[in-house]
């Protein structure tokens, strides 16, 4: 599991916990979940981009794009707490936290879900990101 992933299980935790809802009293089909990312794993695309360049395509992983894509938070989330509802992934750049809350409440909005997981996250302390800011 990608650190990001990481961060959105732990978060998913401490919020449900917060909440004080007892999942086991909840239908699972109606609790989602709704993570935003403005960016998945730069991890695993500089680790396979190494590989690539020293080992060859040969040694190019299958699982880069599952390990990569934001949609996989949203997935371990739901996995973690038995959440079998509504569940996707938005990217919107720096507006993806506000995107994934209003998303969420337009799902319970509209009777989609009863309880929707909103979050948004980022881990992205890579050197290519790092280059990237620092002048």
């Amino acid at each position: 599991m990608e650190r990001f992933c990481q961060f959105a299980v732990t978060a998913s935790k401490e919020a449900l916990t917060d909440s004080g809802l007892n999942l086991s009293l909840e239908d699972p089909y109606e609790m989602g979940v709704l993570i935003g990312s403005g960016i998945g794993s730069l991890h695993i695309v500089e680790e396979t981009h190494l590989i690539y360049m020293t080992k060859g395509p040969e040694k190019f992983s299958p699982f880069m794009i599952p390990l990569l894509i934001i949609n996989m938070a949203a997935g371990w989330v739901s996995i973690f707490h038995g959440l079998k509802g509504p569940n996707m992934a938005v990217v919107s750049a720096c507006a993806t936290g506000n995107h994934a809350i209003g998303e969420a409440f337009r799902i319970i909005q509209h009777g989609q879900a009863k309880v929707m997981v909103a979050e948004a996250l980022k881990a992205v302390l890579h050197l290519s990101v790092l280059a990237d800011f620092v002048p």
